[in-house]
């Protein structure tokens, strides 16, 4: 069937008419003239007249056929097949179906209704159409895949149950787009059939739009515009990793009131399955407020909840599950409960390497260093001091931090030992002093230092009553330094570094201290899973009175601490729908995932060549997919990995937002209300008329026809004249 992209133009078609009233109007009507004998001419004059009234109404059909042609190919028309020309558009549908799975959509009746919406959708598809259904949450499920058998896309809607994912539309639509838009029906569209949760669009950045061939639709089954009355959980403070016998810490939930109205809520710990403690709190209307109960393992022991792992008769850190409970009756259950883990270490294990060894303690390198890690028999610091002559380096196994305090030369094998262990997560530093040599030391230490060592200043060379320089400038914001943020807990500028190391190359390191000088103090910079700090003096008393001061157990304390907890720190904090990859110890080909509902499944391990065939191999690792909140814990060589996993908390948030906002955002356009939600079908339709039309190129055909006519209406009327 053909049709038009601009009908209004075939008016122009008129013109035609033109061409026809002046050869009425201005017609050649012969004079009769009587001459004496013309018979013999009688024939002639009959053959030449009808020859002339011939080109004159073949001319005049060429100039109307010329106009005609030209109007018609102004109005742009195109040729549709006439099922598809009922519908307005070229070819056969093409539908996309995308169902909000996310746990907000378990609040009363939105699953059902998102359910009848979709199968509605399919029924209204005719013969040959085609349809796939995806399922989206905080990720893309495609339930079926691109079908006319609308029984089997039927059946993909009707066992679709809410998931505990959270919501980002944003990504669906432009992964979903992107399939659609390769295909070869001219009438694309995608339905969106979700309770427009606000926190679902919230990801959008407006670095992509949609497509003008797509036609896209929404079906809005959130309900009243009034959103579900709701308490949540949606932040979990715990710390990283706990060391027996460390200072109290604490676990906090913050619970948020979405509603207009004061609730009572009662927040309930529960560690290893077993109530711990519980609060009740009064909560204003539209607040939040943080909830946190005290934590501390005895260093007699582990907590009562703590299990412990004991692979290999060594005993390694231990994982404490737990989790926040909320006792309050609201519209929408899943945040009203939050999961965490929390690491137990048995001691932070400390390998002091010292290479400058003295009977005078105020020159040993290692003599403060042992004495702040290990100041009585209750540190949490297990401390080791070695000679560099005597450290191999190759039994690092549940080491936190090593620190080289005055050392120039490893061997070969200590020092291929303690890359390995910063790369798979250890900590070094660096306190270099009077026997450290800056061109053997940045030879050595190139791959893991901060920075390179340029050479050694005495800042009393000028004044020899000068004490030395302070420092000026610390990183309260640092893990390290947030101890000495309050000065009652010190402060550096009473260290005096009468010697100093002046450093370059510390684009890659961070800067946690400076000497007033603006000259850097200590750098940290991180090396692949692990990292490495480096302070630009001594350890001992031979360049500074650092060691006297009370400052510096706490800042090598805590450095200690960072690194240790990064050594054996891994993200055990994961969302509900995002792939978690647990890396296996070295041997490991397999390993048991035991799921929150019970249910356990092998995982086989993959391993992969760093840097190609050649490259030496990397750690086991495993992968799966958290489908609902819970501990989830990953067994391998008799050792344990506990992952708590949870919604997202922007899920708690249930306000909405309009449909024709988000289609507004993706066709920079206002889309138009009905039941359905904002629908953008008529230009959509446009879009694919004009794609069909310049894939066609009828128009163009018609002006080169339309040429053509004109070149052989200029030929004729020239013959014509002449003749006559």
């Amino acid at each position: 069937m053909l049709q038009f992209l601009n009908p209004w133009f075939l008016a122009g078609g008129l013109a035609a008419l033109i061409p026809l009233a002046i050869y009425l109007v201005h017609r050649h009507r012969a004079q009769r003239i009587v001459f004496g004998s013309v018979w013999f001419l009688r024939d002639l004059a009959k053959r030449i007249v009808r020859r002339r009234r011939a080109a004159e109404l073949l001319l005049l059909l060429l100039r109307m056929a010329f106009l005609v042609a030209v109007a018609v190919a102004f109005a742009r028309p195109l040729l549709l097949s006439k099922a598809a020309a009922g519908r307005g558009v070229g070819g056969v549908k093409a539908r996309a179906i995308l169902l909000d799975t996310s746990a907000s959509m378990g609040v009363g009746n939105r699953m059902r209704d998102a359910r009848k919406a979709a199968l509605a959708a399919i029924n209204d598809l005719a013969p040959g159409d085609s349809v796939a259904v995806y399922a989206f949450g905080s990720s893309l499920a495609r339930l079926a895949g691109w079908t006319s058998d609308r029984a089997v896309a039927r059946a993909s809607v009707e066992s679709v149950k809410p998931t505990d994912q959270g919501t980002d539309l944003s990504e669906s639509l432009r992964q979903v787009q992107t399939e659609i838009v390769d295909r070869a029906e001219p009438d694309q569209e995608i339905l969106v059939v979700s309770d427009m949760q606000a926190a679902g669009w919230a990801d959008y950045r407006g670095d992509w739009s949609m497509p003008r061939s797509i036609s896209l639709s929404f079906a809005d089954v959130g309900g009243d515009a009034k959103p579900p009355a709701n308490i949540g959980i949606v932040q979990v403070s715990v710390p990283h990793s706990s060391v027996l016998g460390s200072a109290q810490d604490t676990i906090s939930a913050r619970v948020q009131n979405f509603t207009a109205q004061v609730q009572a809520v009662k927040v309930t710990l529960e560690l290893q399955g077993k109530e711990a403690a519980a609060r009740s709190i009064p909560l204003p209307a539209g607040s939040s407020q943080v909830v946190s109960f005290p934590w501390q393992v005895g260093s007699a022991g582990f907590s009562p909840y703590t299990r412990e792992v004991r692979p290999e008769g060594r005993t390694t850190n231990s994982e404490v599950a737990g989790r926040f409970i909320l006792d309050v009756k609201d519209d929408y259950a899943p945040d009203n409960q939050a999961f965490f883990v929390v690491a137990v270490q048995p001691k932070i294990r400390v390998v002091v390497v010292n290479g400058s060894p003295s009977d005078d303690p105020k020159m040993d390198g290692g003599y403060y260093l042992v004495r702040a890690y290990s100041p009585s028999k209750e540190s949490i610091f297990e401390t080791k001091a070695t000679l560099p002559d005597d450290w191999r380096a190759d039994d690092l196994d549940g080491v936190g931090a090593v620190v080289l305090s005055d050392v120039s030369g490893l061997s070969a094998q200590a020092l291929k030992g303690l890359k390995a262990f910063v790369h798979r997560g250890g900590g070094v530093i660096f306190f270099p002093g009077s026997k450290t040599d800056p061109a053997t030391f940045n030879r050595l230490f190139a791959d893991l230092a901060p920075c390179r060592l340029e050479k050694r200043i005495d800042a009393r060379e000028e004044d020899k009553s000068f004490d030395g320089v302070v420092i000026g400038e610390l990183d309260l914001q640092h893990p390290i330094l947030q101890l000495f943020a309050q000065p009652h807990d010190g402060d550096f500028s009473t260290v005096h570094f009468r010697q100093y190391y002046t450093v370059s190359d510390s684009q890659a390191s961070t800067v946690l201290a400076r000497f007033e000088n603006k000259r850097p103090a200590v750098l940290l910079r991180n090396v692949g899973k692990g990292t490495s700090i480096l302070v630009a003096s001594s350890a001992n008393q031979e360049m500074n009175d650092f060691s006297l001061r009370g400052v510096f157990v706490p800042f090598v304390q805590e450095a200690a601490r960072f690194q240790s907890a990064a050594s054996g720190r891994r993200s055990s904090d994961v969302a509900v729908g995002s792939e978690v990859q647990v890396e296996l110890p070295a041997g490991c080909s397999s390993a048991r995932l035991a799921r929150p509902s019970g249910q356990a499944e092998d995982l086989a391990a993959e391993t992969r060549r760093a840097g190609g065939a050649d490259g030496p191999l990397s750690a086991p690792t495993v992968a799966f997919l958290p489908t609902a909140a819970g501990i989830y814990n990953v067994e391998a060589s008799r050792k344990a990995f506990l992952f708590a996993a949870n919604i997202d908390p922007r899920e708690s948030d249930l306000r909405r937002m309009k449909s024709d906002e988000i289609a507004a955002a993706l066709t920079h356009q206002r889309g138009r209300e009905d039941q359905a939600g904002a629908v953008l079908r008529v230009a959509g339709q446009k879009a694919q008329r004009e794609e069909i039309e310049n894939s066609q190129r009828l128009g163009w055909f018609l002006l080169l026809f339309a040429a053509a006519m004109l070149a052989g209406e200029m030929l004729l009327a020239d013959r014509i004249t002449i003749r006559e």
